[in-house]
């Protein structure tokens, strides 16, 4: 992203903010900004652009989760939340996400109309705004206490001061405010990566298991008693070690903090997941009375489907849960609290929980694949590819009993599921599957990688 970049997405801000929210001008729009290079430079452009047009806003005070920002807006009653962030990604990346007044992802509908009138602005306006220009101090908010409180509350619970746990930040934001309340409610004893670099050491901030190893070995070593936590790069995405230091898949996380919510909140109702989500979700919430509702990959589409149907829980794979009685936003530090609650209520180790989903359930087996592609990609003649998938009547001898299409295609059988899609934040391929063995899973990633018969999968 550059400057110039970054100044048309706020124009078209500026512009939908004068078409849904007229006479918005004096409810400060707060603007978040992560660790990487440049993120508060950008906060502060985007300062000088929206005020040069009338529009009041206040900077964080320091580098922010994305879920803090969220919150901000919400408290703050902001029309809108803006937040420099890449997330997970690479640290060459960086980006915009955008925060709406109910305090989640702003709606696919609300981008698309932003889009179109950044992209209407007229080139020459663009340049006169660039990266260090603002002159004086800029105005600051610090919400961090009433954020720390409002987590208390949405968990229902103070925490446990005696509680041990073993932190890995990966250099992002977390490092800040999460450490800060996890060590007023818990007694972290080993955080690993928690200082500043931009570079994140060379790698992504992104929680998988690959890059845990660490944090694997000390959960392993302090025993029975342990857990460990590990929080993407602005904050929304939580991974878990268990005592064993065996890494949790984000379903067996979702359904544990679902099963959480309709025990200790005595509720049932809608629970809105991405298309790309386990089965597992499917079965336990059925157990529970609940209804699963599946929606595109993108936690703007969770967050509106669990607006429009006052959903309990919202969740998707890549490891980002948001509660219903809270807000419509993923948040990494409200799912390591209320994770660590069902641990203390249960009184059994995080291992023993998770088999006993799978004891009561069944045990899938979910994998999925990465194919990188190069940036000018055919994206038409991918989607075409993916398209044609619903021709195939079977998947490795397995009869397509149904599909869905509501992002890529998704092909059902009796024992499992596929699905091939192109990521929306990065030039991938992603073939989702999931079935009753390992091989039958990976024959059925085997199986679209054949039909859709580009050579450089093959690679």
């Amino acid at each position: 992203m550059t400057a110039v970049h970054a100044v048309r997405i706020l124009y078209g801000c500026v512009d939908w903010l004068r078409k849904h929210h007229p006479g918005c001008e004096s409810r400060a729009i707060p603007i978040g900004y992560d660790t990487r290079f440049l993120s508060r430079e950008f906060a502060l452009l985007a300062m000088d652009v929206l005020e040069a047009r009338g529009q009041r806003c206040v900077i964080a005070g320091r580098a922010c989760p994305s879920p803090y920002l969220s919150f901000a807006t919400k408290h703050l009653e902001a029309p809108l939340g803006v937040q420099f962030t890449a997330s997970h990604n690479p640290w060459n990346y960086s980006g915009i996400k955008l925060k709406s007044s109910f305090g989640g992802s702003m709606l696919p509908e609300d981008v698309a109309e932003i889009e179109k009138f950044a992209n209407a602005v007229p080139e020459d306006e663009l340049h006169a705004f660039r990266l260090g220009r603002q002159a004086t101090a800029p105005l600051e908010f610090n919400l961090e206490r009433e954020y720390a409180a409002a987590i208390r509350q949405a968990a229902g619970w103070e925490g446990d001061p005696g509680r041990e746990l073993a932190v890995d930040y990966l250099n992002g934001t977390a490092a800040g405010i999460y450490r800060e309340i996890l060590r007023q409610m818990f007694s972290p004893q080993n955080e690993l990566r928690t200082g500043v670099d931009p570079l994140f050491g060379g790698d992504k901030p992104e929680p998988v298991e690959e890059k845990l190893n660490e944090l694997s070995r000390i959960v392993a070593f302090d025993g029975k008693d342990s857990i460990g936590f590990a929080f993407d790069g602005d904050g929304d995405r939580l991974a878990v070690m268990d005592e064993q230091g065996r890494f949790l898949r984000t379903h067996e996380i979702f359904c544990l903090l679902l099963e959480h919510v309709v025990r200790t909140r005595g509720v049932t109702g809608i629970v809105v997941t991405s298309v790309s989500f386990s089965g597992l979700v499917e079965r336990v919430a059925r157990d529970l009375q609940c209804t699963v509702l599946d929606v595109p990959v993108g936690y703007k589409n969770v967050s509106k489907a669990m607006l429009e149907y006052n959903a309990i829980i919202g969740g998707e794979e890549s490891g980002g849960t948001g509660f219903g009685h809270y807000l419509p936003e993923r948040d990494a530090m409200l799912m390591a609290v209320m994770l660590l609650h069902e641990r203390v209520l249960r009184d059994k180790p995080v291992s023993e929980l998770v088999d006993e989903l799978y004891e009561k359930h069944g045990r899938p087996v979910y994998i999925r694949r990465d194919y990188a592609l190069d940036a000018d990609y055919d994206r038409d003649a991918y989607r075409d590819a993916i398209r044609n998938l619903s021709r195939l009547e079977s998947l490795a001898g397995d009869e397509v009993e149904s599909l869905n299409h509501r992002d890529g295609m998704k092909l059902r059988t009796a024992e499992g599921w596929a699905l091939a899609r192109i990521s929306g934040t990065e030039p991938l391929l992603r073939l989702y599957c999931e079935a009753g063995t390992e091989e039958r899973a990976e024959a059925y990633a085997d199986e679209l990688v054949n039909a859709l018969d580009f050579s450089e999968l093959r690679d």
